[in-house]
């Protein structure tokens, strides 16, 4: 039943994660990443490989910290009118690489205006289909 459903692409995540797991008892090498996943959980800094003789030692890169987002709690009601109140941050977020203003904006491109449903409006048809 196990084999169908995965032929079929229905997920069986608890079913595969089992027998992925009892497969891992029949085979001589174990993948990678749940290898250095192990090393890294147990505290193990030392590895050997299948394709060089010795022991290796790999110091892994520090990630950089994140930057930190400061706000200040407005006293402004939730629901004010006004577009420039609200709480603003003390530095701008950073736009991530390769953005540009079409996936920040995509309103502003003339060939993704949304439809006045996908702002809220109604339109005529649905007025129309929504009278009973």
């Amino acid at each position: 039943a196990l084999r169908m459903a995965l032929d079929f692409g229905i997920p069986t995540p608890a079913h595969s994660s089992a027998l992925n797991y009892v497969d891992s008892y029949r085979q001589e090498f174990l993948p990678a990443n749940l290898i250095q996943g192990q090393r890294d959980f147990f505290g193990a800094h030392t590895y050997k490989r299948l394709d060089k003789d010795g022991t290796f030692h790999t110091e892994w890169a520090t990630a950089e910290p994140r930057p930190m987002v400061h706000s200040e709690e407005s006293a402004d009601s939730p629901w004010s009118d006004a577009e420039d109140k609200g709480e603003r941050a003390d530095r701008d977020a950073a736009v991530p690489a390769g953005a540009d203003r079409g996936t920040l904006h995509p309103e502003e491109q003339t060939d993704l205006k949304p439809d006045p449903e996908e702002k809220g409006e109604r339109t005529p048809e649905s007025t129309k289909k929504a009278e009973y």
